[in-house]
């Protein structure tokens, strides 16, 4: 009958293909798809440890040159290279030491009764108080002083002198590069300091010529008139070569 040829009829295979489950499929057996799926793309292998190319990345040296003799000669090159900055330091330090040292020893307070007042061609007066031991300024060079500015009255009560400038006051030294005239340092200022030596005390007397001319100056403690005379007691407390 045709439903006994019908069952006994040879069924045409279908092919399957059985693909491993993924971690994101259920646990448990393994799943099917037709030949034409496309088959999953295979997982990257770990990162190894430790090794040439794979692992954790070694990080960089800040100082190529300790990287280089770390690598070169192991961590007693890198060591090495240690010693020699510390040892830069240090000399720094107590080259420094040294200088505050001997402008300290060879600085001398001159006597009331010895003091001579210096007259410039260009106006400028002044009288050491303390003759500084240590070094002099030179073109470029960075110098600190504590300075008190004080504008000259004619002695009266109607015109009195008056303090427009006081570092001492506010413990905030003038830093300024010799040889360029800036705010409160003036040309007959620059003057004045250039025959001083670090560690002295100097009081300039400092006209208008050389000093804020005819148009006067605002600074922090008051105001310069226009052709006023300066007093200024300047203390030259350091004197430094420029960083390079």
């Amino acid at each position: 009958s045709s439903s006994s040829s019908s069952s006994s009829r040879p069924s045409r295979p279908r092919h399957r293909v059985v693909v491993a489950a993924s971690d994101d499929d259920a646990p448990g057996a393994p799943t099917s798809a037709d030949d034409d799926a496309p088959s999953p793309a295979p997982t990257p292998a770990p990162l190894k440890s430790g090794g040439k190319g794979g692992g954790k990345r070694r990080a960089d040296s800040t100082d190529a040159v300790a990287s280089f003799l770390t690598r070169r000669f192991g961590v007693a090159g890198g060591l090495a290279w240690l010693g020699v900055l510390t040892f830069g330091v240090v000399s720094e330090q107590l080259k420094t030491r040294r200088e505050v040292r001997e402008a300290v020893e060879g600085t001398t307070a001159v006597a009331e009764a010895k003091r001579v007042e210096v007259a410039t061609e260009s106006g400028l007066r002044y009288v050491d108080i303390v003759v500084g031991g240590g070094d002099a300024p030179k073109n470029g060079y960075l110098l600190a002083a504590d300075v008190v500015a004080t504008v000259v009255g004619d002695g009266d009560e109607n015109d009195p002198e008056v303090v427009v400038l006081d570092t001492k006051k506010t413990r905030r030294p003038l830093i300024f590069a010799f040889g360029k005239p800036t705010g409160p340092i003036t040309r007959g200022v620059m003057e004045g300091v250039s025959t001083m030596r670090q560690g002295g005390v100097r009081v300039m007397t400092v006209p208008a010529n050389v000093g804020f001319g005819s148009e006067g100056a605002t600074l922090s403690e008051g105001t310069v008139p226009p052709g006023a005379t300066l007093r200024y007691e300047l203390e030259l407390t350091r004197v430094s070569v420029p960083p390079s």
